[in-house]
């Protein structure tokens, strides 16, 4: 038998965690004739498996309070981790598609997949410190959304391939959409402003015009057809 989570106090009264294995020895008739009993001194694998724990719950609590769809792609294997966010973010729920790169690339409209794949090969050969491309993600609906995805490499092997890298599928819809409106009111501004200048000019025009013909009007006759 083997038991856990048992502690014992050292002599200079510090607590450990310690394993304790107990094993039974018996006659040819099945009766214990004396047991045998081990310690193992298990602290640091505690620690590990307390540090471990706590720094899983940091992470699955960024994951959440994060508003940004967060990946992570092996890119040997081509596996691809996607945040809880990430799938909320274009309507999908985990286990719509295989968790693979293929999902994602089927999901990037295809005018944009050419521009991704060479941005990739640019920061993939070091030539950029992070990948960085708009494209337009579909969502559930079928709707296209606009992403930022930004991305690194983080580990790479002995000859400098490219194994891992992460990054973020950032939601810029309503920013995209604010900056077209904001651009085309100040298109309708700037033509407001050139149709007042233009009536302005040509008011300018027609008081000379109607000045001078109530000055002619002064010198006729009063039964002139003029």
């Amino acid at each position: 038998a083997e038991a856990e989570g048992l502690q014992l106090i050292r002599s200079d009264g510090r607590a450990i965690d310690v394993s304790l294995k107990l094993t039974s020895v018996r006659d040819d008739d099945g009766h214990v004739l004396h047991s045998r009993s081990s310690w193992r001194d298990v602290s640091d694998r505690k620690r590990a498996e307390v540090a471990l724990r706590a720094s899983e719950e940091r992470l699955a609590l960024v994951l959440d309070a994060t508003s940004e769809g967060l990946w992570d792609w092996n890119i040997v294997t081509g596996e691809m981790f996607f945040s809880p966010r990430w799938y909320a973010s274009l309507e999908y729920e985990p286990g719509d598609f295989p968790n693979h790169i293929s999902s994602w690339e089927r999901l990037v409209h295809p005018s944009d997949l050419s521009r991704v794949q060479e941005l990739l090969g640019e920061h993939f050969e070091g030539r950029t410190e992070v990948c960085e491309a708009e494209t337009r993600l579909m969502t559930k609906s079928g709707e296209w959304k606009q992403c930022l995805a930004r991305g690194r490499v983080v580990e790479r092997d002995a000859e400098g391939n490219p194994l891992r890298m992460v990054g973020v599928d950032i939601d810029i819809t309503e920013r995209r959409r604010t900056e077209a409106a904001l651009q085309q009111a100040r298109k309708l501004e700037s033509l407001g402003i050139l149709a007042g200048g233009i009536a302005h000019d040509f008011n300018n025009l027609l008081v000379g015009i109607l000045g001078n013909a109530e000055l002619a009007l002064l010198d006729l006759p009063v039964d002139s057809p003029a």
